[in-house]
């Protein structure tokens, strides 16, 4: 009876508020609580974890987050199917409806993640607008450090974009190359933002100089 009365009040909560909220409530139990903190840090040191503090506080956080997933999957998990997420190298991370991920000596090798669209997104140090893809199907390729975008392909810097039948990022290089895909007759289409524009707004002509009256 409780654990339906707790689903019911997560239930309220968007997906997106489960990770910050679960990772609070987690922080409250292991640093505030402290339930079985001590047990852990000593569990963890006996494991060889050099920093047991800062592993055991990311554990309550992973877990408190888990947990508000969990109730709230049981509760609205038939509108899960846009929640499957893979965290990708250099803070990037794709979402999309379905997923096949591929595993090689315990690591992931690939990653298949097909929707309507399937989504990319990198935040990147040296730039305050992230780099956004979407495309019907999207292969994240573990080894390469890249993601390859095909069918209704698109992708932008926040500047720039970018959209045709196949384009390939490099997470590492944080650059894009476009390529027509085999037997089509698709282009690739750029859009280039100048400077000082946001992207879609056009620019105005300065005005003419109006003749001066001669005294």
């Amino acid at each position: 009876m409780l654990l339906r009365w707790l689903a019911a009040v997560v239930a309220i909560l968007p997906w997106a508020a489960l990770e910050p909220v679960g990772a609070l409530l987690g922080w409250l139990a292991g640093s505030v609580l402290r339930i079985r903190r001590a047990h852990v840090e000593q569990a963890m040191g006996a494991a060889g974890i050099e920093d047991a503090s800062g592993s055991a506080r990311g554990m309550y956080r992973a877990l408190g987050a888990s947990a508000l997933e969990f109730l709230w999957l049981t509760r609205r998990g038939n509108e899960a199917t846009r929640h499957v997420r893979i965290d990708a190298e250099q803070r990037g991370d794709l979402t999309s409806d379905q997923a096949v991920v591929e595993f090689h000596d315990n690591h992931m090798a690939r990653a298949i993640i097909t929707g309507k669209p399937a989504e990319f997104e990198q935040k990147r140090a040296d730039a305050q607008q992230p780099a956004r893809g979407h495309a019907d199907q999207i292969v994240y390729n573990v080894d390469d450090g890249t993601v390859r975008l095909t069918d209704d392909a698109w992708l932008s810097d926040g500047q720039n974009e970018i959209s045709g039948p196949l384009l390939i990022y490099n997470i590492r290089a944080q650059r894009v190359q476009a390529a027509t895909a085999p037997g089509t007759s698709q282009r690739v289409h750029i859009t280039i933002t100048p400077h000082g524009l946001t992207p879609g707004a056009k620019g105005e002509a300065a005005p003419k100089p109006q003749p001066q009256p001669q005294p």
